[in-house]
């Protein structure tokens, strides 16, 4: 099993940054790919059985990053990813246009990024 890390591009702006365990991560890409208008890039992947020391630094770095995050980037990163709601469910939920819930998740994943992208 290898934890993987795939870059999705909707545009310049919008971008993902999937992350998931297979056993094949250049075909889970494949898969992935098949019927996705959006452009899929594997960036690498750490294979889980000779690298747990670098795999659990990762998670503390992407839990310590997300719980560094302002509190408003925070509350929506964690509904879009963690609670998989829309951002027209996250603005009434937070009480904020859909815009400002949009900048509020690219300001999160620009600092997300910034800080985990380098390991």
């Amino acid at each position: 099993m290898a934890l993987y890390f795939i870059i999705e591009n909707e545009d310049l702006v919008n971008q993902r940054i999937k992350i998931g365990i297979s056993n094949n991560p250049t075909q889970r890409l494949k898969t992935l790919q098949t019927g996705n208008s959006r452009r899929l890039a594997l960036m690498g992947w750490i294979n889980s059985n000779k690298d747990r020391k670098l795999e659990k630094e990762f998670h503390q770095k992407l839990k310590k990053t997300i719980a560094d995050l302002p509190q408003k980037q925070r509350e929506v990163f964690l509904l879009s990813r963690i609670d998989k709601k829309k951002y027209s469910e996250i603005s009434e939920i937070v009480g904020v246009s859909v815009k400002a819930v949009e900048k509020r998740m690219s300001l999160a994943l620009i600092t997300l990024r910034n800080k985990i992208g380098n390991i």
